[in-house]
């Protein structure tokens, strides 16, 4: 996710979908948590650490 044709090759299916579901990335890229337009991009440990 850290280089911009990655992030883009993820990111365009998801914002291609229209309803009201959370879209979340889950990446193994060292520790991010980021909202690009609704797609919440989250660390694979950070995300299995969570409540």
């Amino acid at each position: 996710m850290m280089s911009e044709e990655t992030r883009h090759r993820e990111l365009a299916p998801l914002a291609m979908v229209r309803d009201n579901y959370e879209k979340l990335i889950i990446t193994m890229d060292k520790p991010i948590v980021a909202d690009i337009d609704g797609i919440k991009i989250i660390n694979a440990t950070e995300w299995l650490l969570s409540e």
